[in-house]
């Protein structure tokens, strides 16, 4: 499905990475509905790339959409993130994971000296990576974690229900 995201660019949404197997078989609402929302997630993704950080029209237009790019892929993965929050929906062992790792990716990038650089260029492949060698020990980790956030939020909801006097 082509759609126009600004700056130029027109974006070929893979439908196949949504579950769609034929878009001329799809309603024309639902159509519409996917195409408006592709459109404003896909330039919400490249807002932040301007003229004064790219003053070269090329390397701008060739900024948005690589984090166009970026953004499609993710949500092809099922990486939807929710209004007000940073976490994505889905399943929260995996979100743990993946926060777990984070945290372990970028202290060892830091105490490499690795620059910002090359962490955000990298930091995709890297998370991949390490997800996939240590997903058993990430997935223990994180378990603990949700299990020991749920027994403190009822903690919280009992302190918070008891009325000072």
């Amino acid at each position: 499905m082509l759609v126009n995201i600004g700056k130029g660019i027109e974006f070929n949404v893979n439908l196949s990475a949504l579950g769609v197997d034929d878009e001329s078989k799809l309603h024309a609402g639902l159509a519409h509905y996917i195409r408006i929302g592709a459109r404003n997630v896909l330039m919400d993704s490249h807002a932040s790339i301007t003229e004064k950080e790219y003053p070269d029209e090329t390397a701008r237009v060739a900024a948005a959409r690589a984090m166009a790019e970026k953004k499609a892929d993710a949500m092809a993965r099922g990486e939807v993130r929710v209004a007000g929050t940073r976490a994505p929906k889905g399943d929260s062992v995996a979100t743990e994971m993946k926060r777990i790792a984070k945290g372990i990716i970028l202290g060892a990038a830091k105490s490499k000296g690795l620059d910002a650089d090359a962490v955000k260029t990298n930091f995709n492949d890297w998370m991949v990576a390490y997800v996939a060698k240590n997903e058993a020990d990430l997935r223990a980790k994180a378990e603990a974690n949700l299990k020991g956030q749920a027994a403190l939020a009822v903690d919280l909801d009992e302190l918070l229900a008891a009325k000072p006097e």
